[in-house]
């Protein structure tokens, strides 16, 4: 085999282990953050209703950050949860009913900040880092 020839089999072997990774590492995401766990109870292929919040950043249980790639959609159903194209595949949108949620407030390092806490979910959180979402789903009255 001359050069030209292992360069080749060694380009697609890299690219075959790069495309393998970039199909597994939405699915270990999605395991690792627990939205495998609610799309198991709350996946829906309902569009999403009333306002949109896209491009959302939120933190899901105690680890996982989603950054800048959520739609989420509030509305008297529930919380409606999207991601982008990406993780589409192994994160398939959800709709979480308000009767499920409350409202609580979680900290981080350098802040508290309000957010969701879905019941019978062993703590499970989600923080969305636009405040906005939590005071329009107080202000609707889909939440306390």
């Amino acid at each position: 085999m001359d050069q030209s020839s292992k360069a080749i089999v060694a380009a697609l072997s890299a690219g075959l282990v790069v495309a393998g990774c970039a199909w597994k590492i939405p699915v270990v995401i999605a395991q690792a953050s627990g939205w495998a766990a609610l799309s198991a109870r709350y996946a829906s292929d309902a569009s999403m209703e009333e306002r949109i919040y896209s491009w959302q950043t939120a933190r899901f249980g105690k680890v996982a950050l989603y950054r800048c790639c959520l739609w989420v959609s509030i509305s008297p159903r529930g919380v409606m949860l999207r991601t982008f194209h990406f993780l589409k595949r192994s994160h398939p949108p959800l709709c979480i009913p308000w009767s499920d949620i409350r409202r609580t407030s979680g900290s981080t390092l350098a802040q508290v900040r309000d957010g969701f806490e879905l019941g019978g979910s062993d703590g499970f959180g989600f923080f969305p880092l636009n405040p906005e979402i939590v005071v329009e789903a107080v202000r609707q009255g889909y939440v306390r």
